[in-house]
């Protein structure tokens, strides 16, 4: 069975060391997509500033926006609900 994963995390152009961290975590986890194991990687990006980012940020959540966080939680789970892999 092959898992999605979502990385809900901040995200290079942002200057922080988790976006670093997580940018490399998924850059590793991709190279074993082809075992089997893993399905589609997507990311929120946690933002507090507009930017642009990779097409892996399929979410941008404000970070000092209570609704932005209940809106990307909300269509995560529903993108979660509808996946071949859930």
């Amino acid at each position: 069975m092959k898992y999605d994963l979502r990385f809900i995390t901040t995200w290079p152009k942002r200057p922080c060391g988790i976006a670093t961290f997580s940018a490399n975590l998924v850059g590793a986890l991709e190279k074993f997509r082809g075992s089997g194991h893993i399905g589609d990687i997507n990311v929120s990006a946690i933002s507090k500033d507009p930017t642009e980012y990779s097409s892996k940020v399929d979410y941008i959540i404000d970070q000092y926006d209570e609704k932005s966080w209940h809106k990307n939680t909300l269509d995560a789970i529903e993108k979660a609900d509808n996946s071949d892999n859930s």
